[in-house]
Order: structure tokens, then C-alpha cells, then sequence
């Protein structure tokens, strides 16, 4: 198995925490106007927070806020998806 060095896990967690922010930030932006784009944008915030939550998981780090930040990300894309 493979084992990645937990140096690069830490820098997974904060690169990818700040990409599924950023998108987040923007599909909220375009929920009203064009709510297409912004379920692909929740769906890849959501890609994002999961990878940052495996790499919290990985290294031992607290993960509560991370999955309260995925469980946002649900309830707004399970909103789109009613909506739609």
C-alpha cells in the first residue's frame, strides 16, 4: 500500500478546503439566476469537502466542521434538486 507523507495530507486539507469554499461561495451566487450551474458548482464543492474530510481523517485532524461544511453543501444541493 501506498502511504502518502503527512506533510502533503495537510496541504490536501487546506488546498482542497479552499477550492470547495471558493465554489461554494459561487454556486450560491448563481442559485436564482441559473440553477443549473450552480448544482454542478454544489456537486463539485461537495467533491472538494469530502476530499479535504478524507485528508483530515488521514492525518487525525478534527473533522466536525468539515462535515457540518458537507452537510451545508447537501442540504443546499438537495434544495436545488427539489426546486428542479
Amino acid at each position: 500500500m501506498f502511504s502518502v507523507p503527512i506533510r502533503s495530507d495537510f496541504e490536501g486539507v487546506h488546498s482542497s478546503i479552499r477550492a470547495a469554499q471558493r465554489i461554494f461561495e459561487e454556486a450560491k451566487l448563481y442559485r436564482s439566476q441559473q440553477p443549473q450551474l450552480a448544482r454542478k458548482l454544489l456537486i463539485a464543492a461537495r467533491k472538494e469537502f469530502s476530499a479535504a474530510l478524507g485528508y483530515a481523517h488521514a492525518t487525525g485532524q478534527n473533522t466536525e466542521r468539515l462535515r457540518e461544511a458537507l452537510n451545508q453543501v447537501d442540504d443546499l444541493l438537495l434544495g436545488s434538486i427539489r426546486v428542479a
